[in-house]
């Protein structure tokens, strides 16, 4: 995350806490790489291969370093893996209001 997007999350925050103003809380897609690799016994080079993805790009999804998914990534994975429902890849998660340390 940008160190601006880190701020503007920082003062709604504050600013939330302080006045207590009802500020919705961020979320954040997460690609679950290392729960589909657990699951299918595989390594993170099996899935690149098999999805023809990167083997940096699926490390970088995995260790949450992307700030851009790319979905056809995604789609490839589905289908090297022969998974039909998304969910099974990707969640939405709610992330915790610390101040500007929501990414660390």
């Amino acid at each position: 995350m940008r160190t601006g997007s880190k701020f503007i999350i920082w003062y709604v925050f504050t600013y939330s806490q302080t006045y207590g103003v009802n500020v919705p809380m961020a979320k954040k897609v997460v690609v679950k790489i290392p729960e589909l690799l657990r699951r299918r016994n595989i390594s993170l080079r099996e899935l690149s291969r098999l999805s023809d993805v990167r083997h940096a790009a699926l490390s970088e999804l995995s260790n949450g370093k992307r700030e851009n998914i790319n979905f056809s990534h995604i789609e490839k994975i589905a289908d090297a893996l022969g998974i039909d429902d998304i969910r099974e890849i990707i969640d939405l998660v709610e992330l915790e209001n610390k101040g500007i340390s929501l990414y660390s």
